[in-house]
């Protein structure tokens, strides 16, 4: 049920345009998805899964190893229904409602309104008399410093809680990678209290779920209880905060299951051509490396080292704690300061100071891999979601493969034929991240016609302002699909809990306005600034052993 993610985004801006169930982590199951080995088979409603050339299962949610995994680079991908072609007139969007359905599709006759998604007020159970509004975030911290986050949902019966820790492969050093992911695998191993195997035992008697999730930039473990019952998650989190068990032969039973998963990650002909083009890009900032590590740092970690990894970023005041769904905030701070508040604080994170340099030159990657479809990967440096232009570049992303009306769609796809599918991606990042752009290639055609196709298109969005009506169509996206992915409880805790991370949880509250607030001419703008040949790298997979 672990795994590894890449990338986060608040909405789901965008269908994916390939129609392929991937075996790499982004393109499992959209915004939720992942690689672990930890995971739970299920059936799901719809047809039996076909198969892509590939071999991997084409129907998404159904009958297959849900992977759960909320990151980088999902933002526009995986099982998406034809999203807004005519702007103002059809909005379908689609939203993640849990690990164990389809999407859910929505269609409405207009672009629906946002609801406040929280206003800042103090804990009710700090300032007596003042009950929070219904539809509020409310944060609270304690002494030890944990960070507190909830919302309360009115006659919900399920609370989701969620608690981050800021620490994933951005804080691994060069020769230590992979411990933020595997570090995810051992904290379900057991403490003193709950020894191994009782969490899930737990969970599964109570009629709940949990999974764990590791990214670039967090990592995150999650509850789903129902609300008379979700106590038990917090004395479980606060446990296993100060108590995870680090026994010898489960260590290298772990060891042997990451490893594992990280073969499996590049035997996938994405998860190869992904790792090889982020190395490129990336030279100096930890982004250079996957999330789930070199296989060769992972074959040489130790206990001991796990465990120092473990003491040096699992404390609360490195923590974030989210609960979503039936609560009373006054209870909620309660029960959390009796289970952590005795708990000490640690010493600070160290910081991640290290600054990719500019590309000054286009980088290319071949790579050659038996399969049946030839693959392109073309990543730009663009910025974290901190910057602005970062709302005016996913708009970008939208414009060129968000939907059958985007452009590299009726290109590739329906005009030249030359590719099966097509997705560009970008998301919120604590640090400067990539847009990327995916295809994949009709057998027969090559690589090169393609590349140029998109090397076309991405000129002419640095060249003309887009349509009032592609730019509208394209805002409409991003704000159905923001409203969509707070529909049930645990999306709305990763999505407070990661603004949290990100740049506070109050980054959420004026999303959707800033997305509206973007103009034509912004959007090219940042077109014309990271979307340049020089500032790419390419990566190309081609037929071969």
């Amino acid at each position: 049920m672990g795994s590894h993610t890449k990338g986060f985004c608040f909405s789901f801006p965008g269908e994916d345009n390939r129609g392929l169930n991937r075996s790499d982590s982004k393109y499992q199951a959209g915004m939720v998805s992942g690689v672990g080995l930890r995971q739970l088979r299920i059936t799901v409603p719809g047809k039996p899964p076909s198969k892509t050339d590939d071999g991997a299962d084409s129907t998404p949610f159904t009958s297959r190893k849900v992977k759960e995994n909320f990151g980088r680079r999902q933002s526009i991908s995986m099982g998406r229904k034809d999203l807004i072609d005519r702007p103002g007139k059809h909005v379908l969007s689609a939203c993640y409602p849990n690990p164990f359905d389809k999407w859910d599709v929505f269609v409405s006759n207009r672009c629906l309104p946002m609801r406040t998604f929280s206003e800042t007020q103090p804990s009710a159970a700090r300032n007596p008399g003042k009950e929070p509004h219904p539809n509020s975030v409310v944060k609270s911290q304690l002494t030890n410093g944990l960070t507190l986050l909830t919302k309360e949902i009115p006659g919900c019966p399920i609370v989701s809680t969620v608690i981050f820790y800021r620490v994933g492969s951005r804080n691994e050093e060069p020769g230590q990678t992979g411990k933020s992911h595997f570090l995810e695998h051992m904290l379900f191993k057991g403490t003193r209290k709950y020894p191994k195997g009782s969490i899930d035992q737990i969970t599964l008697s109570s009629g709940g779920t949990n999974n764990a999730f590791t990214s670039e930039d967090c990592t995150a473990y999650y509850f789903d209880f129902s609300a008379d019952r979700f106590e038990v998650a917090l004395d479980i989190e606060s446990d296993r905060m100060v108590d995870t068990q680090f026994p010898e032969v489960e260590y290298q039973h772990e060891k042997q299951v990451v490893i594992e998963e990280l073969k499996i990650n590049l035997d996938s002909p994405w998860g190869a051509l992904e790792q090889e083009v982020h190395a490129m890009a990336f030279k100096m900032h930890p982004y250079h490396h996957p999330v789930v590590g070199w296989i060769e740092d992972l074959e040489r970690a130790t206990r001991d080292e796990m465990q120092a990894y473990y003491r040096k970023f699992y404390h609360p005041n490195n923590a974030i704690l989210v609960l979503v769904g039936g609560i009373q905030t006054d209870r909620v701070v309660n029960w959390v300061e009796s289970k952590f508040g005795s708990i000490p604080a640690g010493p600070p994170a160290p910081p991640v100071h290290v600054v990719e340099p500019p590309q000054r030159g286009e980088r290319q990657a071949i790579l050659k891999h038996p399969t049946q479809l030839e693959r392109l990967h073309v990543a730009y440096h663009a910025p974290a979601a901190s910057n602005q232009e970062s709302f005016a570049l996913r708009l970008g992303a939208l414009a060129l493969a968000g939907g059958r009306s985007s452009r590299l769609y009726r290109r590739l796809i329906e005009q030249d034929r030359t590719a099966v599918n097509v997705s560009a991606e970008f998301s919120e990042t604590i640090d400067p991240t990539l847009f990327e752009i995916r295809a994949e290639v009709v057998p027969g055609k090559s690589v090169e016609e393609v590349e140029q196709a998109v090397t076309q298109e991405v000129t002419r969005l640095t060249q003309e302002p887009l349509l009032p009506a592609d730019l509208q169509k394209t805002q409409n996206m991003v704000e159905a699909g923001f409203e969509f992915g707070r529909e049930r409880p645990l999306q709305e805790a990763i999505q407070i809990g990661h603004a949290e991370l990100l740049m506070g949880f109050e980054y959420y509250e004026t999303y959707a306005e800033r997305t509206r607030e973007v103009t034509r001419e912004q959007v090219q703008a940042s077109a014309q600034k990271f979307l340049t040949t020089d500032n790419r790298t390419v990566g190309r997979l081609l037929l071969g052993n």
